[in-house]
């Protein structure tokens, strides 16, 4: 009953789902020290698609990560959309979520998006301190690559159907609106 009342509180003062008597969980060792510990905040940005008629589209997208599990994984929510200039409606176009955790020396990461089910995947460091992640999805693979600085995501997303030529098909330019 006190944990109901704690998030109806939440809602009601904040408009928010976090819970103020619960506090923000610090990091613990492990995947604090990765590279993508520099995710933890919150981003906002332009997002573009290659739609399937072939045509880029243009829409806004906010990204939040934050330390969960008293600080052993990243909590990832991730939305995308448009919105029409005179009605002022939002169309959702991505609508996800994932934890990224340590797990025998690889950081896994297991996300879902609306209509999907969870699936597990491997986030690798480049040479160059990029990050990067893929999938199977529609008879092509999808990888996603990401760029991370101190105020700025940078994630391209490309699809290849052959593992060798690589099409881009979305690419994000996130910016730290808070930590």
């Amino acid at each position: 009953m006190t944990r109901l009342l704690c998030v109806l509180a939440a809602i009601t003062l904040t408009g928010s789902t976090r819970l103020p008597c619960q506090p923000e969980a610090e990091p613990a060792e492990g995947l604090a020290a990765h590279p993508i510990a520099a995710m933890i905040g919150l981003w906002r940005g332009a997002a573009s698609n290659l739609g399937r008629d072939n045509q880029w589209h243009e829409a806004q997208a906010v990204e939040r990560a934050r330390w969960n599990l008293a600080g052993t994984a990243i909590l990832v929510e991730g939305y995308g959309y448009i919105e029409d200039a005179q009605t002022h409606e939002r169309t959702v176009g991505h609508d996800a979520f994932g934890l990224i955790e340590l797990q025998e020396d690889e950081v896994a990461f297991y996300a879902r998006r609306a209509g999907a089910d969870f699936e597990r995947r491997v986030i690798e460091t480049l040479p160059d301190g990029r990050l990067r992640w893929s999938m199977q999805a529609r008879g092509a693979t999808m990888r996603f690559t990401i760029t991370l600085t101190e105020d700025r995501w940078h994630e391209i997303g490309e699809m290849s159907r052959d593992g060798e030529r690589w099409s881009r098909i979305i690419e994000t330019d996130l910016h730290r609106v808070d930590r």
